[in-house]
C-alpha cells in the first residue's frame, strides 16, 4: 500500500531535484557562459539599471535624472531658494513679419520673444549622472514669467507656447516662444502715401511685481535676423527701453518692456495707379477750358473726368482709416 509517509518522501525528493537544477542553471550562466564568450551586460556601462524610485522597470540615466530633480518640484512657485529675491528674466524681440492693417489701425507682429533665467532649484552634477549636462524639458513642467501684451487687441496677450526648454545642470534655461501680437497702432495719413508710422508695444509681467520677477534686456534692438520684408512697409528702425513704473493704486513697481516700430510707406504703388492718374485727369481737366464753348463733346468730356476722379477719390478712401484726427492732402 502507498502510504502517506511514502508520498512524503517522494514530494521532497521532488523539492530537492528541482533545487538542484535550479542551482545548477544559476551556475551555468554566471560561471559557463564567460566560456564561451559570452557575458552578462554591464548595467552601469550600458546606462540602464533598475529604477532606484521603485518598481523594477529599466530607465536609463536621463529618467532617473528628471526623476531626481523634478521629485519635489513645484511649476507654481518662483524659481528661487531665497523668497526675498528676484528672478532675473533677460529678455529678447526677434520680429520675423508685420503686417499693418492701416484701415483698422491694428499692428500684427509675428515673433520670436526669447527669455532666460535662472531656476536655482533644477542643478544637478553631472559627475553623478553619466555627464549629463542639458536636458529638453517640456515648458508646461517649469516655471514661466507670466509675459503679457498690455497692448493687446484680442484676447490672447499672454505669451504662451508648447515648445521645448533646454535645461542645463546649472539651472540655465532659455524659453524661446513664438507669439502672434495684435496691437493698435495711430495712423498718420497725412502726407498719404509718402507717410511715416510709428507703433508701440509694451510687453512685461502680468502679475509679477518688480521685487519677485525683474526683466533686462538682450539687446537695445529687435533681433532682425529672420525678419521678411513687408511688400508695402520698409522697416527704418526698431528700439527696446526697458522702465520701471509706479502704480499708486497697487502700491507696486512693475517692469515694463517698450518696443517702438518705425515704418515707412513704400509709395511705388500708389504712385503708379493712383498718383499718376490723378495728375493726368487734372491736365484733362485744365484741358476742358480749351474746348469751345458750342463744343458738343465739352459737357460729356467734363461729366467723364468728374465721374474718373470720384473713383479714384473711392480707391483712396478705402486705403485709408476713418478718422478726424488726420486729414490726408491727396485726398
Amino acid at each position: 500500500m502507498f502510504s502517506v509517509k511514502h508520498a512524503r518522501s517522494v514530494l521532497y525528493g521532488f523539492v530537492f531535484i528541482n533545487y538542484g537544477i535550479c542551482f545548477q542553471l544559476d551556475q551555468f550562466t554566471t560561471e559557463t557562459l564567460p566560456i564561451f564568450g559570452v557575458t552578462e551586460p554591464n548595467q552601469a556601462e550600458s546606462g540602464f539599471g533598475p529604477n532606484p524610485y521603485g518598481g523594477d522597470s529599466r530607465v536609463n540615466a536621463e529618467t532617473k535624472l528628471i526623476r531626481a530633480i523634478f521629485r519635489d518640484y513645484d511649476h507654481v512657485s518662483r524659481p528661487v531658494l531665497n523668497i526675498s529675491k528676484s528672478v532675473e528674466v533677460a529678455f529678447g524681440y526677434r520680429l520675423l513679419s508685420i503686417q499693418l492693417n492701416e484701415v483698422d489701425q491694428l499692428l500684427t507682429s509675428f515673433v520670436w520673444l526669447p527669455h532666460r533665467w535662472r531656476d536655482e532649484r533644477l542643478t544637478w552634477d553631472p559627475a553623478l549622472h553619466s555627464g549629463i549636462e542639458t536636458i529638453i524639458i517640456p515648458n508646461k513642467m517649469l516655471w514661466l514669467p507670466d509675459t503679457f501684451l498690455y497692448q493687446s487687441s484680442d484676447d490672447s496677450g499672454y505669451v504662451t507656447s508648447f515648445d521645448r526648454v533646454p535645461l542645463e545642470f546649472t539651472g540655465m534655461m532659455e524659453w524661446w516662444p513664438s507669439a502672434i501680437l495684435l496691437s493698435p497702432c495711430i495712423i498718420d495719413v497725412t502726407f498719404f502715401p509718402f507717410d511715416y508710422q510709428k507703433c508701440s508695444l509694451t510687453i512685461g509681467p502680468w502679475g509679477y511685481h518688480s521685487k519677485q520677477v525683474n526683466y533686462t534686456l538682450m539687446d537695445t534692438e529687435a533681433n532682425l535676423e529672420r525678419y521678411t520684408e513687408s511688400g508695402a512697409w520698409e522697416l527704418l528702425k526698431t528700439s527696446i527701453d526697458r522702465e520701471v513704473q509706479f502704480y499708486p493704486e497697487l502700491n507696486m513697481s512693475y517692469t515694463l518692456i517698450d518696443i517702438t516700430i518705425k515704418l515707412k510707406r513704400k509709395a511705388l504703388y500708389y504712385t503708379l495707379n493712383i498718383l499718376i492718374p490723378c495728375i493726368l485727369l487734372n491736365a484733362l481737366g485744365i484741358g476742358l477750358f480749351i474746348l469751345p464753348a458750342d463744343s458738343g463733346e465739352k459737357v460729356s468730356f467734363g461729366l467723364g473726368i468728374l465721374l474718373t476722379v470720384f473713383v479714384f477719390a473711392i480707391l483712396v478712401n478705402e486705403n485709408i482709416p476713418k478718422t478726424s484726427d488726420y486729414t490726408p492732402v491727396m485726398g
